[in-house]
């Protein structure tokens, strides 16, 4: 006999089948078995496409990686959505926590020269930094 609490007895008697379970087990065992059928593949030349979109260079090894990935993802998705989540109230959090930022008060700042004193490089109360934005052709 099984039970969602992990305590599973097993007899030579009992049958093979999913008969014996609990529902909670039945559930699991329903849930798994749909998910096998909404497989949602993704790829290698889609995630090179969205590669090359987002300016990315990817080996094939990592390409590969990520189109099994996103498949997963996909899969999940599509295993959620057989749930029914009519008058479900959408949540930004699931503990009810109300406004858990500080006040927000005016307070001195950090003098300038304390903020830039450990900078590689500084002018006029700035940071100096390289420039990294170039030219680029559209794609």
């Amino acid at each position: 006999m099984g039970d969602c609490a992990g305590r599973t007895v097993l007899s030579k008697d009992m049958p093979r089948s999913s008969d014996f379970l609990g529902p909670c087990w039945k559930t699991i065992l329903n849930i798994l078995g749909e998910r096998s059928k909404l497989i949602m593949e993704i790829t290698k030349q889609e995630v090179e496409k969205v590669a090359k979109l987002a300016r990315l260079e990817l080996t094939d090894i990592e390409k590969a990686a990520f189109a099994k990935q996103l498949s997963q993802i996909l899969t999940h998705v599509e295993t959620l959505k057989q749930y029914d989540t009519t008058g479900v109230e959408p949540t930004a959090t699931v503990r009810g926590q109300i406004n858990v930022f500080r006040p927000d008060i005016a307070r001195p700042s950090l003098p300038v020269e304390r903020a830039v004193a450990n900078a590689p490089e500084s002018a006029d109360g700035f940071f100096v930094v390289p420039k990294i934005i170039e030219d680029r052709q559209p794609l």
